[in-house]
């Protein structure tokens, strides 16, 4: 006990090294780093972009921040590293994308600076090439995808990183080359809450995401993998749930193994992975689904938190930053 309150004193006493965050929609982790670039302390916060009242990001980021900051070094503050979307046109600054492919090096140049507060600095998502056929942006997976790559000791590979917005991504040479978005999780929220399809689905099931129905969702993986196509399927939630097939409290799990399902089909096609296994990157229950998922459909992946991922990337990043006098 007395140890982690001495290491909580650091921090605030301005011994952090650096301080890295992610700051997307709905939530915001955050991370203060020793010399030594280890975690000294951490804080997660359900305060994404969207709630932070009246757009006042600097009274959000010194909520957040001040005890961290502490005592300067030097005649600057410690230095903090943000990314996601509080880098958006709905974020505090907006950090105009870096195209593919997309190095580690090449975020870090294009990291920029945040007015309001000195030393603050916001990671630039990613985009697919302007000039091409098919535009797809990211923001905050991409230190995901660097830190993950950086555990697993690869410069090459296909990751998927479940989500609202899901995401698969090719890696090669330590570069993101291509990318696609789904919005498996949109979709499912707004089917559950806002279509006929929820009608039939129990109250307790919609609020409680946690509730999951292991048959349920195995049979909508099986229903995804059916000729017909999406819009088809999706009714069958209804005519499911109509005749009983599927109870009330299960066709949540079974809404959930249509649209995981049919993603990974249409996706896992379109990345291959050339050594058969797709690295997963998340921690919570939607990536147990999609592992469920995997295993279903015989496809070979590897866990990875996503957290750790995070944090891993942030790291590099700030690195590589301070590297070429950017931070």
């Amino acid at each position: 006990m007395q140890g982690a309150e001495n290491k909580i004193k650091d921090v605030i006493m301005g011994k952090a090294k650096a301080i890295i965050a992610d700051w997307g929609t709905s939530n915001l982790r955050a991370f203060a780093l020793g010399d030594d670039y280890g975690v000294m302390d951490s804080r997660a916060e359900s305060l994404g972009l969207l709630k932070v009242q009246e757009r006042n990001f600097a009274g959000a980021f010194d909520k957040i921040f001040s005890s961290w900051r502490g005592d300067q070094r030097g005649d600057k503050p410690v230095p903090v590293l943000l990314s996601g979307m509080i880098g958006s046109k709905l974020g505090w600054v907006e950090a105009p994308y870096v195209e593919c492919p997309a190095s580690i090096d090449a975020v870090a140049k294009s990291v920029i600076p945040v007015p309001e507060r000195e030393n603050v600095w916001i990671v630039p998502g990613v985009c697919m090439p302007q000039s091409g056929p098919r535009h797809d942006v990211i923001r905050g997976e991409e230190v995901q995808v660097f830190g993950a790559l950086d555990i697993c000791a690869a410069q090459n590979g296909v990751l998927c990183l479940p989500g609202t917005h899901s995401k698969w991504l090719r890696a090669e040479n330590g570069k993101i080359t291509d990318f696609s978005t789904a919005m498996t999780g949109e979709v499912f929220e707004i089917m559950g809450s806002h279509s006929i399809l929820g009608q039939l689905m129990e109250k307790s099931n919609k609020t409680h995401k946690e509730a999951h129905n292991e048959k349920a969702f195995i049979s909508g993986l099986m229903r995804a993998d059916e000729p017909g196509g999406l819009l088809h399927h999706l009714f069958s939630v209804r005519a499911e749930g109509l005749f009983d097939a599927i109870a009330g409290k299960d066709l949540s799990s079974y809404l959930s193994g249509i649209l995981i399902g049919r993603e990974i089909i249409d996706l896992s096609k379109s990345y291959p992975a050339k050594d058969d296994t797709v690295l997963l990157i998340g921690s919570n229950a939607l990536s147990q689904r999609y592992a469920e998922a995997f295993n279903h459909f015989a496809i070979k992946y590897k866990s990875i938190d996503g957290d750790e991922a995070a944090i891993r990337g942030l790291k590099l990043v700030f690195e590589r930053a301070v590297i070429i006098d950017k931070i």
